[in-house]
Formats: C-alpha cells, structure tokens, sequence
C-alpha cells in the first residue's frame, strides 16, 4: 500500500523513468510494481502491454478501484536483461512493500522475477514469458497468464491428429531456443500418434540461400510440413513450399502476432497455410471490444500480447479486493476466476504445471487476404479451404 495526498486530481508523477499512472482523487491508493520491456528488442511488445495495462486501469478505477481505493501501477523498463528486473522486483519488495507485481515478455527476464518473487514470499503474475520452468515447478508465488511454450502448438496439433490424420511429417525449424522448444514439442507428438518424421530442416536466422532447406522437405513429400520460422525468413519459405507442395497443409507454429505483417505482404503467394495462434482479438464480446478500443485509441491493432496484460490488471485488482497482505493476496489468486478480453483466467495445476492459465489455443487459416479461425471446431468462423484448394 502507498499513501498518497488529499487533494490531488489525476496526478501523473515521473522520475528517473518511473511511472505512476494517473488516478482520479484518492485520499489512498494501492500500488502494485510491473516490469515490462519498454527499451531493447522487445519493446513493441513492451508498449502494447504497458498502453493495455492502462486500458484496464481505467476500468478498474472506473468501477470503483480496489475496495473503494485507486489502484496505480508502478511500471519500470527491463529491457531485455534478467539482472535489471531481479534488482527491480528486489526494489518494488524492500523499499515499496508491493503486495503484488505483474509483467514480464522474455522468459529469462521473467523467470528471474519469478525467482526473486518467490524466494521473497510476493505474489508474481507472469504475463507472457513462456518458458515452461516458469510454472512446472512448485512455485507457490508464481502465477501465469499466458500458457507454456510447450502448450502453444497444441490446436495446431489436435487439428493434424483429428483432421489431417498423416503418415509422415516434415519440419523447418529456425536454430533458436524457440524453435527447439517447438521441435521436441512435435516430435513428442509424432511419436505418440504414430508419424513419421520424415525430415528436419533447421536453419539459421535471416539465411539468403535456404536451398538446402527445401530440398530437404521436398525431397520426402510429406503429408504436412510445420514451419517455426519469423520474419523476414517465415513469408518466403511459406511461398516456396506452397508452390512446390501445393496440397501439402503448411502450418506455422510461430504465434500469429510474429507472422500477420508477413503474410499481408506474401498475400496469395501463401494462400492457404495454417498458423497457431493464442488468441482471436475478433471473437465476440470481450476481445473484440477490446481490440476495438485499442485500436481506435492507438491506431493499430493488439495482440495477443496486449490481451494478457489487459488481464493482468483486471486479475490484480480482483485479488487485491480480498486485502493487500501479500499472503491474503497469493490465497485470492489461487481462486481467480474471471472473464478478461483474454478469455477466462483461471490458475489451476493441470499435468506439470502449476498456478498456471490453460487458454484455448487455435489454428488460423490464411485466405489470401485476412485469417480465419479453423479450430477448435466450436470457435471457427470459416471451414477450411479443401486439401485440393490450397
């Protein structure tokens, strides 16, 4: 809890690159510390979550804050580098006694939060950072929004078993601790549904001659190809394998955010590919709502970065209602259960996994000039193209 002065109406303080985000008067308000991305590789990312964030804190101090006190954010710039948010998160705990701190893009930045927040008893929700240590260990602090790396695939993968249903499999895969990730993850599920993988192609970032590439793929013919690939790479070897395998389904796992500039530019080139995503920004009601009003106060579309965050403060502030004792706020969390542009936050243990988020995953199509969602079935606003219309 921080105290703050009668009498002042919206009040925005900065200093040395903290903060506070303006409240309407409160003789007190409850303050939480968040770490986000605002400078280094990440940072678009960063500025979508932090112009989210206070989205949300509007609404919640809107609808009458925490307990009738203003809820602000404390928000500091991590960058990329995981010893700055230890000394930030160490910093939000001793000096400010935050009952709760929120953020985090790049899972080591993440994780090293996480670590500090649970060696210190505070209760840490992670927005993004998706490595899966991050809640496969019995973390009783750390809490996750969005699902594990592991986990992004897997309606891309049921939509293979169900629908698909191949014999062999190929994989072009970018070298990075991403794309091995994914590689385990669908090798995983060729072993446990019986395909064969016929070949991998992995290749370093922003290689001119792939070749190599995609002789190596075309050479097997396989009944699907999955690409975990980025821009500038991913739009151009999706066109080239659409023109030499044109009734091969090419499904990207890289999260759609990474690949819908990509796409836009490559157009009917690459009519037809499938991609993961973790999020609808057009599904009705919450999402589409929100999207709508970022956008319109933004002038560019969020996504599913900016959704997660948005959750993030709407989940604060209903754990902050039950008090702001750091244990009162851990044991709220623990029974969250709310509805967020993201979908239903929930933190449960399901396998592995523990205070973790389970979202519902899909599987977009692009039809040459927008996508459309093809699973899970219950949610799809378009059938797919047939196998011979790719």
């Amino acid at each position: 809890m921080s105290q703050r002065p009668t009498g002042l109406l919206s009040t925005l303080i900065v200093i040395a690159g903290l903060t506070l985000v303006p409240v309407e008067a409160a003789a007190e308000a409850v303050a939480v510390g968040v770490i986000l991305p605002l400078s280094g590789p990440n940072a678009v990312f960063g500025h979508m979550q932090k112009n989210s964030m206070l989205m949300a804190l509007e609404e919640v101090n809107r609808r009458g804050g925490v307990g009738g006190a203003a809820l602000e954010l404390d928000i500091r710039d991590t960058g990329n580098r995981p010893r700055d948010a230890a000394a930030i998160v160490n910093h939000f705990i001793s000096d400010k006694n935050y009952p709760l701190i929120l953020g985090g893009v790049n899972s080591s930045v993440t994780g090293a939060a996480a670590e500090v927040c649970q060696r210190r008893g505070t209760p840490f929700v992670a927005v993004t950072g998706a490595d899966d240590a991050l809640t496969s260990r019995a973390r009783s602090h750390v809490f996750r929004i969005a699902p594990p790396r592991s986990r992004y695939p897997e309606a891309a993968l049921d939509y293979v078993r169900q629908v698909v249903r191949p014999r062999k499999v190929a994989m072009v895969t970018e070298i990075s601790s991403f794309g091995d990730a994914i590689s385990r993850v669908v090798r995983d599920a060729a072993a446990g549904s019986g395909w064969e993988v016929a070949a991998e192609s992995r290749y370093d970032f922003g290689t001119l001659n792939l070749e190599k590439v995609f002789d190596a793929v075309e050479r097997v013919e396989p009944d699907v190809v999955f690409l975990t690939s980025f821009p500038p790479d991913s739009s151009k070897i999706m066109e080239r394998l659409r023109r030499e395998l044109p009734s091969t389904p090419i499904i990207s796992l890289a999260p759609y955010s990474y690949l819908a500039g990509d796409l836009r530019q490559c157009g009917e080139g690459c009519r037809g590919v499938f991609n993961a995503a973790l999020w609808w920004g057009s599904m009705e009601g919450a999402p589409a709502r929100y999207t709508a009003r970022y956008t319109e106060r933004f002038g560019t579309e969020p996504d599913y970065h900016g959704a997660q965050a948005y959750a993030a403060v709407l989940v604060a502030a209903a754990a902050l209602r039950t008090g702001n004792e750091r244990e009162a706020v851990r044991t709220a969390l623990e029974r969250t259960r709310i509805e967020t542009p993201y979908g239903v936050v929930a933190f449960q243990q399901w396998g592995e996994f523990h205070n973790q988020n389970r979202p519902v995953g899909y599987l977009f199509q692009w039809l040459g000039d927008r996508y459309e969602v093809i699973w899970p079935e219950d949610r799809r606003t378009a059938r797919p193209l047939p196998v011979g219309e790719l």
